[in-house]
């Protein structure tokens, strides 16, 4: 019976070198550390990094869609597609009639009705270019100042935002001097600890030196 319990034991007892999380706390490594606190400085730094890069991907979209031809040279002389290359009207009417959502979308736009000729189809592209940029510029627009705010935020939630200069100094300065009397305190901590070590060991040296009747060496 001794010999089936301890099989028994060691068939359930965990691999050597596994991890054994208890029950309940099976949560990996890393899991909750979006969930950790930064402190305020790291936040607003990390916030103005997001603003720059909303501003840079702001002005590159106003790039691409005022000159695109800067983009193609930066493309490495890559040619989009764009609305002065001779766009193909039999081409979007046979789109269209065979139900291609961009076509259909295109048409809707202009009201429901197909262009009737390939001026009005080039007006059109024309028209809804334009009203894509528009609604890009209102996007990128809308992030940077939502970053931007955000960031004003976190600024205005900063401690001490409230205070002068001078009064920031003097803040300083105390908290300069409030860490020095810690430091002390924590040093005089410390040498007392020493020297209660020193009785301690110097105690119990004598006491067993008496029990076991030898002479205290010198």
């Amino acid at each position: 019976k001794m010999m089936r319990e301890r099989q028994g034991s060691m068939t359930t007892a965990p691999e050597q070198g596994a991890t054994v999380s208890p029950e309940g706390l099976e949560t990996s490594v890393g899991e909750n550390d979006e969930n950790d606190k930064i402190d305020p400085i790291t936040e607003v730094q990390d916030t103005i990094d997001s603003l720059s890069l909303s501003l840079f991907e702001a002005l590159r979209g106003l790039r691409d869609a005022v000159a695109p031809e800067s983009a193609v040279a930066t493309m490495g002389g890559a040619n989009p597609a764009t609305v002065d290359q001779d766009p193909d009207y039999d081409e979007f009417l046979l789109a269209y009639h065979n139900g291609d959502v961009e076509a259909t979308a295109l048409v809707i736009k202009a009201g429901g009705a197909p262009p009737r000729t390939r001026e009005d189809y080039l007006k059109l592209l024309v028209r809804a270019e334009r009203d894509k940029d528009a609604e890009l510029v209102r996007r990128l627009a809308d992030e940077a100042l939502s970053k931007s705010a955000m960031v004003d935020n976190l600024v205005a939630k900063l401690p001490g935002m409230g205070r002068t200069k001078a009064q920031q100094m003097t803040r300083i300065q105390e908290l300069i001097q409030q860490n020095q009397l810690a430091a002390d305190d924590l040093q005089q901590a410390h040498d007392k600890a020493i020297k209660q070590r020193d009785q301690v060991r110097h105690i119990l040296k004598r006491v067993t030196c008496t029990a076991l009747g030898i002479d205290e060496e010198s």
